[in-house]
């Protein structure tokens, strides 16, 4: 059985998909989904994140391996703050979810659905898979990295590690 998982935003709204390939006879809706998963995210949110902050230029210059040409910040409704880095030809996205405590950190981050590795070493827990190069959780903070460009897979990935020890500690 596959899983199928899609995550939006909707006039400022967290919306999530769900389901399964035809093998599976279980009937998964965006409702359920939404409610048994994305509950704990969709609650009182916890303090407000600079993403963009939480970054230097120069930090992410070396990462993409080339200049930044420009910084936008994001606040989904203050559910969800962002931040992506551009560079010519690359990106950098960094998003974090603000929860009121680490349960509800920890029950988000359990919505990472399909096969994943486990990363050892980075906050509280941490993994990565096909959608994502990282997502952990450090407290009441969950933060996942798309870095997009002409990285090898093991190269993106000890890249957003290395970032993810940077930011760990600037978390507010």
């Amino acid at each position: 059985m596959k899983r199928v998982l899609c995550v939006a935003f909707v006039d400022g709204v967290l919306v999530a998909c769900g389901g399964t390939t035809s093998t599976d006879t279980e009937d998964a809706t965006a409702d359920n989904v939404a409610t048994s998963v994305l509950e704990p995210a969709l609650g009182d949110s916890g303090p407000p994140v600079d993403v963009c902050a939480l970054l230097t230029t120069e930090e992410v210059t070396a990462v993409l391996d080339e200049a930044v040409t420009s910084e936008v910040p994001e606040d989904y409704g203050g559910l969800y703050y962002g931040c992506r880095w551009d560079g010519d030809s690359s990106f950098l996205a960094v998003n974090v979810v603000s929860h009121p405590d680490p349960e509800s950190a920890r029950s988000s981050f359990a919505f990472y659905l399909g096969d994943f590795t486990t990363i050892e070493g980075i906050g509280d827990a941490a993994l990565s898979n096909d959608l994502i190069e990282l997502a952990f959780i450090d407290g009441t903070f969950e933060v996942d990295f798309d870095l997009v460009g002409d990285f090898e897979r093991d190269v993106a990935l000890q890249r957003t590690q290395d970032l993810a020890r940077l930011i760990i500690p600037r978390l507010p």
